[in-house]
């Protein structure tokens, strides 16, 4: 068994992957700090080649350089847009194992969905940044133009119950296409059964989406919705998943512009009052500071397709 040691210096960042035992380096990967883009999710394949090994050592990471001021985009009021997922709403008949759920935005949901109906069983779930080591070059780090397959974030994977819970946070800023709200943008939520050792790409299991169109941007802006919104049950499409009532499994999640050019400032969609205790509104953990509570507003009707 293998132990990843991550050491971040001024001016460079160092994957080790070591021996468990006996501590010895099996691979070191040196990636300048200046090639990663602030705030960009890196889906990595970083290959280094070793003597005895011609395919050579390959390390699937994801990179991502926080800083701790978020651009401003000119004529844009808020910095990002923040989307709390919590979990399934429901247990699940035939539990899959530990979930990961990818997000996104896309600035063409019809044209997005024809391409993931499309997509080969071996593709897989987020476009790879392929890096070769000891010297890569900042070319391999580049970051395209927004696309079609918008900048895709991954969760943590959920525990391996039967009711499927992340409690994880996205941030998409202004070039994620978080200010693109209109008829044709959505944000994507794709779930995948975490792969076994034995197993190649992770198992596709389903996927959501909510559409960003001007009139949820004009509820985001809204005086009763600065604290953000929610949406208790968005259906999981395309699944064979089953809950025990005998339905497709829904999720809950909650959306917020995020005004601050302090990163620091984000993952506030759950916070704790000031007894350090915690309260749910619905389904989803909401805020109370004092008397006074912060709700979600549902939005759950007509929002989104089922």
């Amino acid at each position: 068994m293998a132990l990843l040691n991550i050491l971040v210096a001024s001016q460079d960042v160092s994957l080790i992957v070591a021996d468990k035992d006996t501590k010895e380096i099996l691979a070191r990967y040196n990636i300048p700090v200046k090639y990663l883009r602030p705030f960009h999710h890196y889906h990595c394949a970083l290959t280094l080649p070793r003597k005895k090994d011609p395919a050579g050592a390959k390390l699937y990471a994801t990179l991502v350089r926080k800083a701790s001021i978020i651009p401003r985009y000119a004529g844009i009021d808020y910095t990002g847009l923040e989307v709390f997922l919590g979990g399934l709403n429901e247990k699940l008949t035939e539990p899959e194992g530990p979930v990961i759920a990818i997000a996104r935005i896309v600035n063409n949901i019809a044209a997005y969905e024809q391409e993931m109906m499309s997509r080969p069983p071996d593709a897989p779930p987020v476009p790879l940044t392929v890096a070769n080591f000891p010297d890569p070059v900042i070319e391999e780090f580049d970051v395209p133009r927004v696309t079609n397959q918008g900048y895709p974030q991954v969760s943590i994977s959920s525990g391996p119950d039967e009711k499927v819970t992340w409690n994880t946070s996205y941030l998409f800023q202004g070039r994620d296409g978080a200010t693109a709200f209109s008829d044709d943008t959505a944000l994507v939520i794709e779930y995948f059964r975490s792969k076994s050792e034995i197993e190649g790409q992770p198992k596709p299991l389903g996927f959501s989406v909510l559409p960003l169109t001007s009139r949820v941007y004009r509820r985001l802006l809204s005086d009763s919705c600065k604290n953000g919104v929610q949406v208790k049950n968005l259906p999981i499409q395309n699944t064979d998943l089953k809950t025990l009532s005998g339905e497709a499994p829904t999720v809950h999640l909650g959306l917020q512009l995020f005004n601050s050019e302090h990163s620091s400032r984000s993952g506030q969609l759950v916070r704790k009052n000031s007894a350090g205790k915690q309260r749910a509104a619905g389904r989803l953990t909401v805020l109370e500071t004092g008397n006074n509570s912060s709700r979600f507003m549902n939005i759950d009707d007509g929002l989104y397709s089922p």
